[in-house]
């Protein structure tokens, strides 16, 4: 396995391959990781995947054994082994949990989020932060998307924001050239208010940096180094404000499911917010947001009864 994770380093991202490493680590090396390849057998193999259906502990088995198969057959192509253990496995669906619900605020309770940071003691967090959020909250853009963003990624005439970089993690955090998907790299036309609020926050920040040393800033949201802010450090500002308000905890991600709620109920069709978000494909925007629209069925009837009224 050292092998190939060592060759498939060589094929991927840096954050590609943290995120496999943490899967081998965590769940693939402790099954198999200590037996000869000679000793493991499809028997076993089933053994260990049913156990991972039957837990539950991460719905990503499948990805497991894709990971274990590819493993097996670079072990047969360079004479390690003559036998894929894994090659003839059947492989049981993941559990749906149908109950389970995309975490996101309300149109009220965004309100409320954004209106605890704007009464924040500190003049400079309180900018910086209210910024921040809005941004998340009416781009839709990933957190590593907006951390990434430069202000020269954001055209003041047309009121145009283009995402074109992430910040991902490898051994380290670094910014990455490459979207998440060729979809991720778009332009998305930013509201009038969140336009001036950029604005304002721009001209706090020289004003700050400048006090630090520096001339200009790197990043539209930097830290006291001049380089880019970390997922943690703006997850700890979240925690903070969440508390304040009261609400409860949708983690940064849910800032992004909240742009595409307020997208469904502003009357968006799918194609739209696959766009905005950037997902690969329509299919992505549909599964992830079947309930959003599923709710608004009932609304649709009563607005035809209404209409029709005999």
């Amino acid at each position: 396995m050292t092998l190939w994770l060592a060759n498939y380093k060589k094929t991927v991202t840096a954050s590609t391959y943290s995120r496999t490493d943490i899967i081998f680590n965590k769940h693939v090396l402790p099954k198999i990781g200590n037996i000869k390849l000679s000793k493991i057998t499809t028997a076993y193999c089933q053994k260990v995947i049913n156990n991972w259906h039957d837990k539950g502990s991460s719905k990503q088995y499948p990805l497991f054994v894709n990971y274990m198969n590819k493993v097996f057959k670079y072990a047969i192509n360079i004479g390690l082994t003559s036998d894929n253990p894994v090659a003839n496995v059947i492989v049981p669906p993941a559990k749906e949990d149908r109950q389970k619900k995309l975490k996101l605020y309300t149109k009220e309770q965004l309100q409320s989020f954004l209106t605890i940071i704007d009464n924040e003691q500190n003049p400079y967090l309180k900018i910086r932060d209210y910024t921040l959020f809005r941004l998340l909250a009416f781009s839709g853009c990933r957190i590593g998307e907006v951390l990434a963003l430069t202000w020269k990624d954001i055209n003041f005439t047309t009121n145009e924001l283009s995402i074109n970089k992430t910040i991902a993690k490898g051994e380290g955090y670094y910014v990455s050239q490459t979207p998440k998907t060729k979809s991720s790299n778009r332009k998305i036309i930013l509201d009038k208010k969140t336009i001036s609020q950029l604005k304002r926050w721009k001209l706090e920040q020289v004003k700050f940096l400048f006090k630090l040393g520096y001339s200009k800033p790197a990043f539209i949201f930097n830290n006291e180094q001049n380089k880019f802010t970390i997922n943690q450090a703006v997850a700890d500002r979240y925690a903070l404000y969440r508390e304040r308000a009261e609400l409860p905890y949708i983690g940064l991600h849910g800032f992004r499911h909240t742009h595409a709620s307020m997208l469904y109920n502003a009357g968006a069709d799918h194609k739209e917010v696959q766009e905005r978000l950037g997902h690969a494909n329509i299919k992505t925007t549909m599964d992830t947001y079947t309930h959003l629209t599923d709710d608004k069925k009932e609304e649709t009837t009563q607005k035809l009864v209404k209409y029709i009224n005999f």
